[in-house]
């Protein structure tokens, strides 16, 4: 899995699906607006109850409900994971996000025959934010380990 670091959705993928966190809803959705725009609303706890334990749980969750709607390329928002009650740098955050992401994407499937439509494997995540140095090296470190 490829993780980039951006300002801004790339425009000229349309493939590129749109993963928010929405609080006053408890279940996923997949909606696609008049502009066909796609997007997939994860429903979670009132953010000043999330603790850290909790955000790592949503930060598997965005990749496990993505990989359940056989989505290969999906843009989150760094703000969605700065949380009130969790006090983290963003290098912190941004490194928790990296591993996270690539812990909850991975599946041993050497000895697996292969399905006829692929593997359910997200192939690009693209986190969305201002333009942060920090947040760049947390990403890096974190897709290493």
């Amino acid at each position: 899995m490829k993780i980039f670091y951006l300002q801004d959705i790339p425009q000229n993928n349309k493939k590129i699906i749109t993963v928010t966190l929405h609080e006053s809803q408890k279940d996923n959705r997949f909606i696609v607006d008049p502009k066909n725009n796609h997007t997939l609303t994860i429903g979670i706890d009132k953010r000043k109850n999330i603790t850290r334990r909790m955000l790592y749980t949503l930060m598997k969750k965005v990749i496990v409900v993505s990989q359940q709607h056989k989505l290969k390329k999906i843009a989150v928002r760094f703000s969605d994971f700065s949380l009130p009650k969790i006090r983290m740098q963003a290098k912190d955050l941004a490194e928790s996000l990296a591993i996270h992401f690539e812990m909850a994407n991975f599946e041993f499937v050497h000895y697996k025959t292969p399905p006829d439509d692929g593997w359910d494997a997200i192939e690009e995540v693209y986190i969305i934010g201002p333009k942060n140095k920090a947040i760049e090296k947390g990403i890096e470190r974190g897709q290493i380990i």
